[in-house]
């Protein structure tokens, strides 16, 4: 990812991207913040370029991490940026978290049963994590606890995409197994309606989901 330094905009994308080679977690949540003041006042077409590049970074990114990283992405739509670079790599990455949290809900049921799955809030997330982390391997009881307390955030990004974007809601109403996670979230998950009525809705009605 190359930008040409010339705007605060175009710097802070610089910063960023450096940040993710040097894997500097601090430096990366610097620039997300440098990046974030200068998109208030930039131009649609340099938040798309910018867009472009944060699009790359999050495919690269875990599902809790990456889900707040989301919600930048949604917010430079927001903003004005042309949604298009960020459809196929929300469409995956959505795809991916939805299915992971789905299977955190399974793998609750199945070792805690008769215990409702905990509520996605921050609070909840250590606690959670211990219990997981006594049943199943560390490292996915990580990437499920990550997945159902990040899959909101995730959420919000894809509202901000699917109400601006036809082709984003085409693309992810064809993604069958995106259908499928969410469909089994539907029942655990009090935060499905908006992402669920714009997945099933025709064009017709996505505003209700707004």
């Amino acid at each position: 990812m190359i930008f040409e330094s010339a705007t605060p905009l175009a710097r802070a994308c610089d910063a960023l991207a450096r940040a993710r080679r040097e894997r500097d977690i601090e430096a990366f949540e610097s620039a997300t913040a440098q990046l974030w003041e200068a998109a208030q006042t930039a131009p649609a077409d340099e938040l798309t370029t910018a867009l472009t590049g944060c699009a790359e970074l999050l495919g690269e990114l875990g599902p809790g991490f990456g889900g707040e990283f989301a919600m930048l992405c949604g917010a430079l739509i927001e903003l004005g940026a042309s949604p298009e670079p960020l459809i196929p790599v929300l469409r995956d990455r959505l795809t991916e978290v939805a299915g992971l949290a789905a299977e955190f809900a399974a793998v609750w049921a199945r070792e805690f049963p008769g215990e409702p799955v905990p509520e996605p809030g921050p609070a909840e997330f250590d606690a959670v994590l211990d219990r997981l982390d006594a049943a199943i391997p560390p490292d996915q009881a990580v990437r499920l606890a990550e997945s159902w307390f990040g899959w909101q955030s995730w959420m919000r990004c894809a509202t901000a995409l699917l109400q601006h974007s036809a082709a984003a809601r085409q693309a992810c109403r064809a993604e069958p197994a995106l259908r499928a996670a969410v469909a089994a979230l539907e029942p655990v998950r009090a935060d499905m309606t908006s992402l669920s009525t714009l997945l099933s809705a025709t064009d017709g009605v996505t505003s209700a989901a707004r």
